[in-house]
Parts: structure tokens; sequence; C-alpha cells
């Protein structure tokens, strides 16, 4: 999954890029690589600051499906916030949101595609490993079933059900 994420990292203009559940928990998280010999200006959040973006993040997606549930219109697909220092992409990836922040001055429809392809190669290897677990479940051999209890006491009186008034026949009709 990692490696999934570091090919979207690599994008010019691309500052820190995130796997965020939907409760706003980092699961992934990847930055830019700062280049050696140079300043790193903008570049990747720091850890503290990322787990607080994803926590942010998630609960203005929370505010914003919340706003559009009485319009009756489905789940928002792709979100974006642009700001003074940079652009918050969120796209929803299975049942997660990919977050992208980008560097400032570059605007989301830069980054859109990219993020599909991205978010479809998460949901093909989520898909690959749910496939996994149950092949794996399906190795082992099932439980076996309860032997049906017989009853202690052979042999005895059986007494019939007693039968309901309704179900008795009246004599003489």
């Amino acid at each position: 999954m990692k490696e999934i994420l570091e090919q979207l990292a690599e994008h010019a203009g691309v500052r820190l890029t995130a796997l965020v559940m939907e409760d706003g928990v980092p699961v992934v998280v990847r930055g830019r690589r700062p280049v050696p010999g140079q300043a790193d200006h903008g570049g990747a959040a720091a850890p503290q600051d990322t787990d607080v973006l994803a926590a942010l993040s998630a609960g203005w997606v929370l505010e914003v499906c919340n706003a559009v549930a009485p319009l009756a219109w489905d789940k928002p697909q792709r979100m974006a916030l642009r700001g003074t220092h940079g652009t918050l992409v969120l796209r929803r990836a299975h049942t997660a949101w990919l977050l992208v922040l980008l560097a400032g001055g570059l605007r989301s429809e830069d980054v859109l595609l990219a993020m599909d392809g991205t978010a479809a190669r998460l949901e093909r290897y989520v898909r690959g490993l749910a496939a996994e677990a149950e092949a794996s479940r399906g190795n082992n051999p099932p439980a076996p079933l309860p032997r049906k209890q017989e009853p202690s006491d052979k042999g005895g009186t059986r007494v019939p059900p007693k039968k309901n008034a309704e179900q008795e026949s009246p004599k003489g009709r």
C-alpha cells in the first residue's frame, strides 16, 4: 500500500499524501522526500501535523455529508478546500479517504486523474486482500454439526399431546 501512495507523492507540487479512515485515523502517510542540498520550503508536514490534518479533514467530510444528507444526495466522492498556503484535496477510496495536500498555486484539477488511478489501485489491493482472506478461510474443514439430543427416557410411555377444545370435534353433530 505504501508503494501506491509513493507514486502519488512523487507528482510535482504534492506536499503530502495520506490514506485517512472515516474516523480521522491516518493509515499510511507519505510526503515528498526532501532533495539533498536544497532547502525545504513548504515540504511535507510533521507527523503530529499530519494527524491533526487527518482528523480535521475527517470532521470536514462528516459535516459536508451531514449537510447534503437531507437533500437526498449521495455522499461526495471528491472534495477540495483551497487555502492561501495550499489546497487540500480528498477523494473517496473504498472505505477511506485519499488525502492530498498541494503546494500553493496548484489547482486540484492537476492531480485528479492521478488520484483516481491511486484510488482504483487501492481498491484493487483491498479486494485482493479480501480474496486472500476468503481463500484461507475456505481451506479449513467445516466445523462438525452438533448431534441431536436423544430423550433420556427411552421406552417410557408416550403421552399424546393434548388437543385444544377447538380441535376436538363434537360428537353428534
